[in-house]
């Protein structure tokens, strides 16, 4: 029988958080042959990414995956899985507590079962030092007896690294070939209706938080001295971007195209298309890496402008080795469009990244090839566990 694990998902950053459960449990699932249960509290926000998803059931398959409803009165299951992966610290139902405390109590006690389950906290992405020191630490719950640890996906050897399918980058590079991409992004961009590009254009992909930073975006998109051809998903801000365009799609320079919300694979082929992407929260983030084309990153807003932190956190990694002049651009250009308290200096610093793209470009290259060299996140999770397990059973404590 294939090890059960069990992947729980509460839903805060919109499609982010069920982004990244949906990938990493389908992931789990179909390279590593597990047998994994997604639960999740917002199946509405999961329909999105899987169209075939029946919000109104409470238990069905998908892609090998079973995709469970989540609430907070879930009774335990008859038996526990080899692991419980906490997704982002969102905790596990009251009834499952219960019933762990119940099963394996802080005593000296051997647990009622022989194989006690393994409870990790996934936590959010981030470039921030700090991760690794707190990177696989052991964190027991003080009343009940299972191991739980915290892991942090990260762009180093020395965090829980990033998620990335096996076959990921092999077929962004049969796609991006010189010889085939001319005619497979004319193909792609025709099934979302985009019949022909204004010659020269920037094809840009928008897809942001609503901001007060946005509409000073468009307007220097507008004012562009060439053409910039935007493709939005339809999620993105929509009372904003109505206002703006006023029912228009021309706006000087700037042709903007809405698109219907994209399947994950469609999501990567869009990234995969344009020359430049506006991502957010953490699964499109990712997604814009492994893209290898030049991308901004917009971060899930925090009070007090905490996420401020994250974003120079990342900055400082990705550009350590960059060029000074697309390091400046590319930071200033970065930082205005995550704090809506500097929107006034958007449009000058948009000119001045406009005129890194060339260096731009090269920088997202080798970036992405730098981060494929390390081993992806499913895979440093699965073996974080194995070896767990594996010397929890040398030292006789299972």
């Amino acid at each position: 029988m294939p090890a059960s694990w069990y992947l729980l998902c509460r839903v805060v950053d919109h499609y982010g958080d069920a982004g990244v459960c949906w990938r990493l449990a389908r992931q789990l699932a179909n390279e590593y042959g597990l047998d994994v249960t997604l639960f999740i509290d917002d199946a509405a926000t999961l329909q999105r990414l899987i169209p075939t998803l029946d919000i109104t059931q409470n238990r069905q398959r998908l892609h090998n995956v079973t995709v469970q409803r989540l609430t907070d009165a879930l009774p335990p299951p008859a038996a526990w899985p080899e692991v419980i992966v906490d997704a982002f610290g969102g905790g596990l139902p009251s009834p499952w507590l219960a019933a762990l405390e119940r099963d394996f109590p802080p005593s000296s006690a051997a647990p009622k079962e022989a194989n006690p389950p393994h409870w990790i906290v996934l936590e959010y992405l981030s470039a921030e030092p700090w991760i690794e020191t707190m990177h696989e630490v052991a964190s027991p719950p003080p009343s009940i007896n299972i191991p739980r640890h915290f892991f942090f996906p990260g762009f180093t050897a020395t965090s829980g690294g990033l998620l990335r399918e096996k076959n990921l980058l092999a077929e962004r590079n049969a796609f991006c070939s010189p010889e085939r991409f001319p005619d497979a992004r004319r193909a792609f961009l025709e099934r979302l209706g985009v019949e022909a590009l204004p010659p020269n254009a920037l094809l840009v992909s928008l897809f942001c938080y609503d901001t007060p930073a946005l509409p000073t975006l468009l307007d220097a998109w507008a004012a562009s001295p060439s053409p910039i051809f935007c493709l939005l998903p339809e999620a993105v801000a929509p009372k904003t971007v109505q206002q703006w365009r006023n029912a228009t799609t021309t706006h000087g320079a700037l042709t903007l195209h809405t698109l219907p919300f994209l399947p994950q694979a469609d999501f990567d082929r869009l990234l995969w298309c344009c020359d430049l992407n506006f991502v957010r929260g953490e699964d499109s983030f990712v997604r814009a890496q492994w893209a290898a084309r030049p991308f901004v990153w917009q971060a899930y807003r925090q009070s007090e402008h905490a996420h401020l932190t994250k974003v120079d956190a990342f900055l400082q990694r990705h550009l350590a080795d960059a060029p000074d002049v697309l390091k400046t651009v590319l930071s200033d250009f970065t930082r205005t469009w995550n704090d809506e308290r500097a929107t006034n200096r958007l449009a000058d610093a948009w000119l001045a990244l406009a005129a890194q793209l060339p260096a731009f470009q090269k920088r997202a290259r080798d970036w992405a090839q730098r981060l494929s060299t390390q081993t992806d996140l499913a895979q440093r999770l699965v073996g974080f566990c194995a070896d767990h397990r594996g010397k929890a059973k040398a030292n006789g404590s299972d």
